[in-house]
């Protein structure tokens, strides 16, 4: 609905004031069919509907929206902004609930911002000069202390290690990692190494990797190391190693 005009009367105005002064004498006969032409203008335009013209700025309130009314196909494309600087728009922070809002498989690497799958990383030097040669559980590294989120951890240690035996009989090394305990209850392997002289080589020892999935909360997790058979485990210099605790999200 456009600017509503009244209709032309018979001297060519539109107002029965500028009628009456327009008339010969300033006499005009108010009639039926102009009073009708008024009226029948009004209610065309109120039938006919507001269009934008009719509807001031900012007069259209929250209230008046029917609910469920505002669909995706009236809202433009990238017309929605979340609070990505901080600022609020059109989405309430914290709104979008990821088990409900989301469709599954829908996010993919590209909307990640890098480093957000890695929720933290602790890292800790392997000491050089260690060494352990008896089948009780000894921690290699200061046990590292974590606090995690509940998410899956993967632990890496990748020490410049070796072992050697004081004997030609056969003998073990086994390293683990032991969660909020001093014995391996996570993962653990052994090597077993036989040597054709005794004490004159050392043998180096691979990495070590684990995956953890503790429960949200502190934990202590210990690299561990057991031997036997005459066995010895060494931490060499200058490059013994580093262990990394990471917390993926």
């Amino acid at each position: 609905m456009a600017t509503i005009q009244r209709p032309v009367k018979t001297y060519g105005t539109r107002r029965y004031v500028d009628e009456v002064a327009a008339a010969p004498l300033n006499e005009d006969p108010i009639l039926a069919n102009e009073v009708d032409g008024d009226l029948d203008t009004v209610y065309a335009a109120w039938n006919g509907g507001a269009d934008t013209v009719n509807i001031k700025d900012g007069a259209v309130t929250t209230p008046k929206i029917a609910a469920d009314a505002v669909t995706a196909s009236t809202i433009a494309d990238q017309n929605v902004r979340g609070s990505f600087d901080g600022a609020a728009h059109e989405i309430q922070q914290l709104s979008i609930h990821g088990g409900f809002d989301l469709v599954n498989a829908t996010v993919s690497v590209g909307k990640l911002i890098p480093g957000t799958a890695v929720r933290q990383v602790i890292t800790v030097t392997v000491a050089a000069g260690f060494s352990s040669n008896t089948a009780a559980w000894a921690d290699v590294v200061t046990p590292i202390s974590i606090t995690t989120a509940g998410g899956a951890l993967l632990l890496i240690a990748a020490g410049g290690w070796c072992a050697t035996n004081s004997t030609t009989a056969l003998g073990t090394v086994a390293l683990g990692w032991g969660r909020d305990a001093l014995s391996p209850n996570i993962f653990v392997r052994g090597h077993d190494i036989q040597m054709g002289t005794a004490a004159l080589y050392r043998v180096p020892i691979p990495i070590v990797m684990a995956f953890d999935q503790p429960s949200a909360g502190a934990h202590g997790y210990h690299l561990l190391v057991s031997c036997s058979g005459g066995m010895t485990f060494y931490t060499t210099s200058p490059s013994a190693g580093t262990v990394w605790v990471v917390e993926l999200a």
